[in-house]
């Protein structure tokens, strides 16, 4: 019973991560890299970046949305949903968390642009959320696959 619990409330914690990486990359780093007044920042191909990894985590909201459906009534997915679900997550997880190292490297390396100090403190802190969840969502995802129902034969 508690692993139906357990089972049934998976999707919804793992979606609900994915869409809090998108409404943080949308709301916070996005209009963080507006404000960066850093010299040779190349703002649009950010920005288009950006834009296309929150269309990839969209999309990704789709299998969520499918495994919550197949949960309520009763059935269950294919594994190669949660495999390519799971895998996806944690490569824009680690995809991400390249781009927040070099966040990272260039905010305590930078000796110019100090007057973005603390805005781009905080872009890169909402940059290692953003690879936390879409990790902790893709393991999520793993574990929803090893725990979901068997398939019944009628005999």
């Amino acid at each position: 019973m508690k692993s139906e619990v357990f089972m049934n409330r998976i999707p919804y914690v793992g979606a609900g991560l994915v869409i809090l990486t998108v409404l943080l990359l949308s709301f916070i780093i996005i209009p963080g890299f507006f404000a960066n007044k850093t010299f040779g920042f190349q703002l649009e191909a950010s920005v288009k970046i950006i834009l296309v990894i929150i269309i990839l985590h969209l999309a990704i909201c789709y299998p969520f949305r499918e495994m919550i459906i197949a949960n309520k009534r009763g059935g269950r997915l294919g594994k190669i949903v949660y495999i390519i679900t799971g895998t996806g997550l944690l490569i824009l997880g680690l995809f991400l968390s390249d781009i927040a190292f070099a966040g990272l490297k260039w905010f305590t390396s930078s000796g110019d642009g100090m007057s973005n100090y603390a805005l781009m403190r905080f872009v890169t802190i909402s940059w290692f959320i953003c690879v936390a969840n879409d990790i902790i969502a893709g393991i999520l995802v793993f574990i929803a696959l090893f725990i979901q129902p068997k398939k019944l034969v009628a005999k």
